[in-house]
């Protein structure tokens, strides 16, 4: 999407950081409905896939987001992520800063309550590639393996963060409660 004013106080905005104030439309919400059943990675990242949904902000913005409480989207008090200081912002409009997206959770390792964050992947994968071609010689292998690796975990968000439309009739059976349905 190109980011564009469309009013004095409307634009399209130029990414989805700060998505905590919603207004829907019916016809939005019907497209959320089809398209975006079910969602397994964030909500702003998921919509912001959905290329027929009409996004739009307000500018300035009317509702704020606390960024220093806790969180369950984001924010992990520890990580190479708190290195960073709080005065580079990742996006001006909503005043997110860098180290709280990059503290945004990722996946949690199974079994343990490790948790990989964009900033814990981004050191995973810069320091991975850099060990494997500083090191290519004495351990041939670990270049191959990082790379599949990593292009192992980029398609499992890719796929992640890929909306989930509405069930079929026949998986509908398979739901605990019925699917609400809307009079156009």
């Amino acid at each position: 999407r190109k980011q564009r004013k469309v009013t004095e106080h409307v634009q399209v905005p130029h990414r989805p950081f700060a998505t905590h104030g919603y207004v829907i439309t019916k016809s939005g919400a019907k497209k959320l409905l089809e398209k975006a059943w079910t969602v397994a990675g964030h909500v702003d990242s998921v919509i912001w896939g959905i290329q027929d949904l009409n996004l739009l902000i307000r500018n300035p913005m009317l509702v704020h987001q606390n960024m220093d409480a806790d969180s369950t989207i984001g924010v992990d008090p520890w990580g190479p992520e708190t290195w960073l200081p709080d005065t580079i912002k990742a996006d001006g409009h909503s005043g997110i800063t860098l180290n709280w997206a990059l503290s945004e959770p990722i996946i949690r390792i199974p079994g343990t309550t490790f948790v990989i964050t964009v900033g814990r992947g981004g050191f995973i994968v810069f320091f991975g590639f850099l060990a494997g071609i500083l090191f290519h010689r004495q351990v041939p292998w670990l270049l191959p393996v990082h790379t599949a690796i990593f292009l192992s975990g980029a398609l499992l968000l890719r796929i992640m963060s890929k909306a989930v439309g509405r069930p079929s009739a026949s998986q509908e059976g398979l739901l605990a409660s019925p699917l609400p349905t809307y009079n156009t």
